[in-house]
């Protein structure tokens, strides 16, 4: 315990005086939060989203491009893969710990650099924010992987244009190679960054300075291998470009613009009514490290309100690493007293609370859904079904998205879950392998695989599979249609 302390400690430092009941309730609401995602998905819903049971299977193969994204997600899905984790709840708790060091920068540059008096308001902004809490369907995603990475690279900019140290400059070029391994999306960062390192006097100087483009060079050369292996297979770019609907109507726009403008409200926009008014104060934000972030988050807004303009669909998962440059811009602007710690500590405990107690409820009483899919189950189904027929392979469990990528993973041998982009387009698909080693071809009824299984070898008839959800007490069940490909090779 005396450890957990001392880490919390270096996040916010409590002064002398500070309540250490206050202390005490914050580990216990950031240490809940972080168990909480783990926890709960292990009691109700054990089985990969959707996103995550893509990545475990690309990142088995640990590419240097995939045919969507950049591959970091799918590097540390492969890596906690490697250990024989299949349920999500293992991945939860890497996820969470990408949100404890995202929380540790949002209140190290909140204390270093916008000299805030305390940060318990902004650590409990974050840790009660969806983006923290609920990441069920988002955990270990691009989105959410890219909150610390971008704070990172901030804090670590603001220090080397304080200190001009090689270490912080060697942390910036780690961190945007990362951030740039892990979605494109950091352009619009670094641009809306860059622009705003330009507006503010006091940081200006910092393009004569030869670290700075000795980091970048760094940065690039970290992304290099990925950058090349993207020349033999640009379809990630057409993936991008899918990201627009540029006939899109006004109203779906304004819907997607309105989807933007909630992005704070999944990080406790009530957090204001703990507060009494008269331990809040609104200032102009102080020149420097405060007015720069604040000019960069406003930037960096503006610009995804263009691109929503011009067609660009908006999801609020994106917000993940928007989310707490809003809480250093709104804390650059509006402080808030320790004396209110107090008060805020109590009630987000309570609003922590509830969350558990609504979870624990919705997990008994709510319908089934695909984080309930008997993947496991069904993959040592047609596992042992295989066996009794064929004495090698499976090498792809071939189907639409979502059970092709459950399933696979869950076999005891090693099998790829492929679905029809992946059988387009990703490198690890190899028709002679198929042909040698043999598939197994899933689809739920009605799901319109038939377009696609008509392009591969014959296979045998279709079956049908029907198992119960996972953790589910209503008797709801899942249905499979299934056929094999026999191999070639025994």
């Amino acid at each position: 315990m005396t450890g957990v302390r001392g880490f919390f400690s270096k996040v916010w430092k409590p002064r002398a005086g500070h309540n250490h009941v206050v202390a005490r309730a914050l580990i216990i609401l950031i240490v809940g939060a972080a168990l909480y995602p783990a926890i709960m998905s292990a009691l109700f819903w054990p089985t990969p989203s959707q996103d995550l049971r893509e990545h475990i299977n690309w990142g088995l193969h640990f590419p240097l491009h995939t045919w969507k994204l950049p591959p970091l997600q799918s590097w540390l899905a492969g890596t906690v893969a490697l250990t024989g984790a299949r349920d999500a709840w293992l991945y939860f708790v890497l996820a969470q710990g990408f949100n404890l060091l995202a929380l540790f920068y949002l209140c190290r540059i909140g204390r270093e650099f916008l000299a805030l008096k305390t940060t318990v308001p902004l650590a409990v902004a974050y840790v009660l924010s969806f983006y923290f809490w609920f990441i069920f369907e988002s955990g270990l995603n691009a989105d959410q992987i890219q909150a610390p990475l971008w704070l990172g690279l901030l804090y670590h900019l603001l220090r080397a244009a304080r200190d001009d140290r090689w270490s912080d400059w060697l942390a910036v070029a780690l961190f945007a190679a990362l951030s740039m391994l892990a979605k494109y999306f950091l352009l619009l960062f670094a641009g809306a960054l860059g622009l705003a390192l330009l507006l503010t006097p006091s940081y200006r100087p910092l393009f004569l300075r030869p670290k700075l483009y000795v980091s970048a060079a760094l940065a690039v050369l970290f992304v290099l291998p990925h950058a090349v292996a993207m020349q033999a297979a640009p379809d990630v770019l057409a993936y991008g470009a899918e990201r627009f609907a540029f006939a899109r109507s006004l109203g779906g726009r304004l819907t997607t613009f309105a989807e933007l403008l909630v992005t704070a409200l999944y990080g406790a926009p009530f957090l204001l009514t703990f507060v009494s008014r008269r331990h809040i104060t609104v200032q102009r934000p102080a020149q420097g490290a405060a007015s720069l972030i604040v000019l960069t988050t406003a930037l960096l807004v503006t610009v995804l309100a263009v691109l929503i303009g011009f067609g660009f669909i908006y999801r609020y998962r994106y917000g993940a690493p928007v989310f707490p440059l809003l809480l250093l811009a709104a804390a650059s602007v509006v402080r808030i007293e320790a004396a209110a710690n107090g008060r805020l500590a109590r009630r987000a405990l309570m609003i922590g609370g509830l969350a558990v107690v609504g979870t624990i409820a919705w997990g008994f009483a709510g319908p089934p859904n695909r984080l309930r899919e008997p993947a496991n189950v069904a993959a040592h189904f047609l596992e042992a079904e295989w066996r009794r027929s064929y004495s090698c392979g499976p090498a792809y469990v071939i189907g639409q998205q979502l059970s092709a990528h459950a399933i696979a993973p869950y076999f005891r041998a090693n099998v790829t879950g492929l679905s029809p982009g992946d059988f387009s387009y990703a490198q690890w698909f190899k028709r002679d392998v198929l042909a040698r080693e043999g598939a197994i071809l899933v689809a739920d009824p009605g799901s319109g695989s038939s377009g696609l299984f008509a392009t591969l070898p014959p296979a045998t008839p279709v079956r049908s599979l029907t198992l119960p959800f996972r953790r589910s007490w209503d008797g709801s069940e899942q249905t499979y249609l299934y056929r094999f490909i026999p191999p070639a090779g025994c």
